[in-house]
């Protein structure tokens, strides 16, 4: 199983983050692969493909970070695009609030993956949504100049309450992201 821990923005920020970049995401053309609303999440580790029986263990690593973490309130806004906005390939929405706890979060998860053996991405944590994949037709162009001309003002935000671990299942247009098993924080708030 391609396995990765995320958090998730909810349906009512979906909702939100989907009517504020609409017009953004119609000028992307036909060569653009759009997330679907219900699969918006921002990736805390990515573990690639993970043997059935090393899922408990991965598991078992939110389970002893969860506590440590309380609830936060996550801003979303900003768009952006990997690799530059000068030739996309994918264009995110960015986090404007609750970076701090979203980072830390993150980065105890990550220590206690590779603490358990786990190999992770080298890149540094980027905390984003991903809108949109691009192929290779896309008006790369047309798009870096909307992307340019986009704000950075908060659209969303979202109670994010646990920590997620999804599968990656390819697929033609995309990929879905089945919930395996869901780990809440329960820390308490400063």
């Amino acid at each position: 199983m391609r396995l990765f821990f995320a958090v998730e923005i909810g349906a009512d920020a979906a909702r939100d983050v989907a009517r504020s970049v609409r017009p953004l995401l119609g000028q992307l053309g036909d060569d653009a692969r759009l997330s679907a609303e219900g699969e918006l999440h921002v990736t805390l580790a990515f573990l690639g493909v993970v043997p059935d029986e090393r899922a408990a263990a991965a598991l078992a690593c939110a389970a002893e970070v969860a506590p440590a973490h309380a609830p936060f309130r996550l801003g979303l806004g900003g768009v952006g695009a990997f690799p530059s906005v000068e030739a996309p390939r994918i264009v995110w929405l960015g986090v404007t609030s609750g970076r701090e706890a979203l980072d830390r979060l993150a980065l105890d998860l990550q220590r206690a993956l590779v603490a358990a053996g786990f190999t992770l991405e080298e890149r540094a944590f980027s905390p984003h949504l991903t809108l949109a994949r691009l192929g290779r037709h896309a008006p790369r162009e047309a798009i870096a100049r909307a992307l340019a001309a986009q704000g950075s003002d908060e659209v969303a935000s979202a109670e994010v309450g646990a920590i997620v671990l999804l599968r990656s299942d390819g697929r033609e247009r995309g990929s879905a992201y089945p919930e395996v098993a869901r780990v809440p924080l329960v820390g308490r708030s400063a």
